[in-house]
């Protein structure tokens, strides 16, 4: 790919063309701008005021409220968020589009790197930002994943923190003793962002333990710094499973909305409701 650094036609074909869709990300970040705090916003920053930063992130574990309290990684998110005025709600979709940027790019360069690929910067920004545009653009519900705070850190950081996750383990740096409590906590961190995050982060681990032991198979000497790595990555992300599906607040959730008389009392409602609609279509 040296050759393409040199050609000045293909470099101003990368730059037009990584132009063209960041115009398009800018014009999801401005439409960001006019977002205000809805739903869980006003409960979290209640919750912030009544109990304080580590009460409420304890308190909405331990408690049933009304938002996924188990999700600890998203609930610490969103506390930190409701530290600041309303009005950041407008600049936390252009910091979410530059991280999904960034966090693609510090991937897809772990990877060429890995495999020995020569990509120039410019190409590799340029493949950034076109992932970055079609992630928003084939999003079924940009309007909730990107524009409501509780659900953006549910989706789309949890893709975010996947990126740089991976990267991290492909990333060909000597193994110090500091890089398995980094890579614990951060998976650990990042898997409890949701459990839908978790599970995809899951997959991810388990691929990459696989590739190590093709790496074993082969002979390369990386295969035991893969495997420590995806196998540290994998047993943080198991972990975060535990403890989402472990939250008292999610058991008495669970048992309120599922109990007998519950459903009992909702399944007489929805007799009742579809009886009176049946009556008013007759009527009329």
């Amino acid at each position: 790919m040296r050759d393409l650094d040199k050609n000045k036609v293909i470099n101003i074909v990368f730059i037009v063309s990584s132009f063209g869709f960041v115009f398009g990300l800018i014009a999801y970040a401005y439409m960001g701008t006019f977002i205000r705090m809805i739903g869980d916003d006003y409960f979290l920053a209640a919750l912030l005021k009544s109990h304080g930063f580590w009460g409420a992130l304890v308190h909405s574990y331990m408690n049933h409220v009304y938002f996924h309290g188990n999700r600890f990684g998203q609930t610490f998110i969103l506390l930190f968020f409701s530290l600041f005025p309303p009005k950041i709600s407008g600049i936390i979709p252009l910091l979410t589009i530059c991280f999904l940027i960034a966090a693609i790019y510090f991937f897809i360069s772990s990877v060429l790197s890995y495999f020995k690929v020569n990509f120039s910067r410019l190409l590799r920004l340029n493949i950034s930002v076109i992932i970055a545009f079609f992630t928003l653009y084939l999003a079924p519900t940009v309007k909730q994943g990107l524009y409501w705070r509780a659900s953006m850190v549910s989706s789309f950081g949890t893709n975010i923190g996947a990126f740089i996750l991976g990267a991290l383990i492909l990333w060909k740096k000597p193994i110090k003793w500091f890089w398995f409590p980094i890579i614990l906590l951060y998976s650990l961190f990042n898997a409890g962002l949701s459990e839908n995050g978790a599970a995809y982060q899951g997959m991810m681990c388990g691929i990459l333990l696989l590739f190590s032991y093709y790496l074993k198979i082969i002979g390369s000497k990386d295969y035991s710094r893969m495997a420590f790595l995806s196998t540290t990555a994998l047993f943080g992300t198991i972990c975060a499973i535990i403890i989402m599906w472990k939250s008292p607040g999610i058991s008495i959730w669970w048992f309120q909305t599922f109990s007998a008389t519950t459903l009992l009392k909702t399944s007489l409602g929805l007799l009742k409701f579809n009886a009176l609609r049946g009556r008013l279509f007759n009527f009329l």
